[in-house]
């Protein structure tokens, strides 16, 4: 399984939910 989050830094990181270990960090999204 994976998890998507995204915040207000304008970062969305997706990380394995067993391990914990980021698997990608996406920059520049916007809150459209």
């Amino acid at each position: 399984d994976v998890i998507a989050t995204g915040g207000v830094d304008t970062n969305s990181i997706i990380f394995d939910r067993s391990s914990g270990q980021i698997l990608s960090t996406l920059s520049g999204h916007t809150k459209k």
